[in-house]
């Protein structure tokens, strides 16, 4: 659902909603403007990891972005 409402609003816009220039700006460009996707969102990403530092808080599982250079390390080394 999210992908297709991004397509209509492009297209009606015809101007891209998130303009990363790589999959890791996107994804900055994406938690800035909306925040942290919610912890089940981030727990049943396959991706999830490569993008975000999971930590315990009282028992439960707290996400935040990685840092570009923490993410050049895990993608690229």
């Amino acid at each position: 659902m999210w992908s297709l409402g991004c397509i209509i609003a492009e297209l009606f816009l015809g101007l891209p909603l998130f303009p990363g220039s790589s999959q890791y700006n996107q994804v900055k460009r994406i938690v800035d403007m909306l925040g942290i996707p919610p912890s089940y969102m981030c727990e049943k990403g396959k991706h999830s990891s490569d993008f975000f530092n999971k930590e315990h808080v009282n028992g439960r599982p707290v996400y935040s972005l990685k840092t570009m250079e923490q993410y050049m390390t895990v993608c690229y080394y």
